[in-house]
């Protein structure tokens, strides 16, 4: 697995909070940096004094402040009422019983949370050097899935500079309905925590595409079709998705922890797009957490129109990453699935060459250019691919080189779930150990080891790591194994519901289940296996003990082995996501179309099992 290793440089932590004492201040919480940022500690440590100053001039800090606003806000110029706090209160720390006159509003340096009495949920907007911009609504619904009628109550839980939460209770005709909001300091995240009465959380916001990111394959991308007056659709998304908006300065990322909630919540997230306005709903399960990021920036995504002329030639595009990052571009399909691709930074030699291996890359940056090369997968050419089609990018993950003060997708996974992209496919398949002794892992590991030359002092031990290497990459092979046998069964099924009548719903989801077929025998064909080059590199590796060149011999062969490990990660990863959009194409037919609905159940209800199987398996 690649990307499985936290940067000690990255973002700061929600769960880690320093106390620093600051001028005219009692106390403020400040999140945790890595030893290696002193430098913003102090920065941080600075912005927060601000002595005797007052709502209209509240600094830019990153502790978070609650205020009342002593009367509503107005519905006009709502914005410019938030830039200029006039008449604001700010509620002293520590104060959990005030009354609020007004609107309730909580903020840092990032975002501003409010919750006004005419309204049906928290309104969210991002601080930006524009001033305050609206980005979503997000709103409880009843068990029922009644919509709210309006703020009935809100009771402070937390108030200090490291954190704001309020609990909000919303009147609707099923019955009162309650949810928690929280606020971190520094933080682009939102945390609803679902209370009683709320059977579902509702999302509202601005956004072009929505994106299930898919690490190590290809992602699933939707976007509103032309000619389409709304698109209507469950994301086949197991623990987030992505929403793309501004036109290419916002994401927003929403999170949930998935395996922990029961079965109703399996069934994915219903999205629809119109215009550029989306709308989310996902099952709420009492005082378990929903987080809500937004990811703010110039240039934090992009996107062009792509024509067949184009799939033939080098296409520069008319931007280039505004920040250093791991840069993840897709090729997007009318129903959702993508070809994904990395951007590999050409002037930094070596820097991703453990990912690709030495093919050359389809999408890369050189010479402060971003390069686009279709034609090097054959998989894109016009006849195999419809054009012209969309060509989206976007930031997926850090790497060394991304400010501190800058957060990306895989940030807010590991803020909230405290999982990276390795782990959590681990996780998700069933497959993570204590030692998670993926390709990757090992040989960073025995590579060390030949560099300081002490590959016979550690023999024994680069042996035993070796062969937990070779075990796992069988154990994944196997598992793609399981996709190709079930694939098998759901074509069968699919086959046999075709022959009870003409209907196209059996061959849609039958076109799913032979993708993922022709994806599992395409492993198998490798000749030899993954398994046994894995034996051979290892003996090979093994064999290098004690020679001359051994760590740069040791470094080659571990490419190799990289390799392996990266071709298997996007088998299983592509796996995975065709049978998340099995199951969310039959959820579908089974709400649209009543004669074939048993087929759909039947398909969805087998989807399910076999991917919680696995989890079972994992835990």
């Amino acid at each position: 697995m690649q990307f499985c290793k936290l940067d000690m440089r990255g973002p700061l932590s929600l769960r880690e909070r320093v106390r620093v004492r600051v001028v005219g201040r009692r106390m403020a919480r400040l999140p945790c940096v890595s030893s290696t940022a002193p430098t913003l500690l102090l920065v941080l440590c600075l912005a927060a004094v601000s002595p005797g100053m007052g709502a209209e001039a509240e600094p830019a800090a990153p502790n978070t402040v609650l205020f009342d606003t002593g009367k509503p806000l107005p519905e006009l110029a709502r914005e410019a009422a938030l830039a200029a706090r006039s008449g604001w209160v700010s509620v002293p720390e520590d104060n959990l019983t005030r009354p609020f006159q007004g609107d309730a509003v909580a903020l840092n340096d990032r975002l501003i949370v409010v919750l006004n009495r005419q309204r049906h949920g928290a309104d969210v907007y991002s601080q930006t050097a524009r001033g305050p911009i609206l980005r979503m609504l997000l709103s409880p619904r009843a068990a029922g899935g009644q919509q709210p009628s309006g703020l009935a109550s809100v009771r402070i839980l937390e108030n200090n500079p490291g954190a704001v939460m309020l609990a909000a209770v919303f009147n609707s005709s099923g019955g009162t309905c309650a949810v928690a909001f929280r606020l971190a300091a520094g933080q682009t995240i939102i945390e609803a925590r679902p209370g009683e009465g709320t059977g579902r959380l509702s999302i509202h916001e601005y956004a072009y595409y929505l994106a299930v990111p898919d690490f190590f394959g290809n992602d699933m991308v939707f976007a509103e079709a032309p000619g389409r007056f709304l698109l209507r659709l469950r994301l086949p998304a197991e623990n987030f998705f992505l929403a793309l908006s501004d036109r290419g300065d916002s994401q927003t990322m929403c999170l949930w922890p998935s395996r922990k909630q029961p079965p109703p919540a399996s069934g994915g997230v219903r999205a629809s797009l119109l215009r550029g306005r989306a709308t989310y709903e996902l099952e709420a399960v009492r005082d378990k957490s929903i987080w809500v990021a937004v990811l703010e920036g110039t240039g934090m995504w992009y996107e062009r129109s792509v024509s067949a002329e184009d799939a033939k030639r080098d296409l520069v595009l008319d931007w280039k990453p505004p920040f250093s990052a791991k840069w993840r571009a897709d090729l997007l399909a009318e129903d959702g699935s993508t070809l994904s691709w990395y951007f590999r930074n050409l002037d930094e030699v070596g820097r991703h060459g453990a990912q690709d291996g030495d093919s050359p890359p389809v999408c890369s940056l050189e010479a402060g250019r971003a390069v686009v090369r279709l034609g090097r997968d054959p998989r894109t050419a016009p006849l195999a691919w419809h054009y012209p089609a969309k060509l989206v990018v976007y930031a997926m993950d850090r790497d060394r080189a991304t400010p501190l003060t800058t957060f990306c997708a895989m940030d807010v996974l590991r803020n909230t779930l405290g999982v990276g992209p390795c782990q959590y496919i681990l996780q998700t398949e069933g497959l993570a150990s204590e030692t998670n002794p993926t390709p990757d892992n090992v040989m960073t590991w025995v590579e060390k080891q030949f560099a300081r030359k002490k590959e016979k002092k550690e023999a024994d031990e680069i042996h035993r790591q070796l062969f937990q290497m070779v075990v796992h990459v069988t154990e994944v092979r196997n598992r793609i194994g399981q996709y190709g046998r079930f694939a098998g069964e759901m074509r069968q099924l699919c086959k046999a519901a075709a022959g009870r009548g003409p209907d196209a719903t059996a061959a849609d989801l039958d076109r799913i289940a032979a993708r993922l077929l022709e994806t599992v025998r395409a492993t198998e064909a490798e000749k030899p296996p993954a398994e046994d080059r894995a034996v051979r590199l290892a003996n090979d590796i093994i064999g290098l003990e004690g020679e001359a060149d051994a760590a740069a011999g040791c470094k080659r062969l571990g490419a190799a082995v990289r390799a392996i490990g990266a071709r298997q990660d996007a088998t299983l990863s592509n796996c995975r996501m065709a049978v998340r959009w099995l199951r969310q194409s039959a959820a579908m037919i089974a709400e649209d179309n009543p004669q074939q609905a048993e087929l759909a159940k039947a398909v969805q209800a087998r989807a399910d099992k076999f991917l919680a199987g696995s989890e079972k398996q994992g835990r």
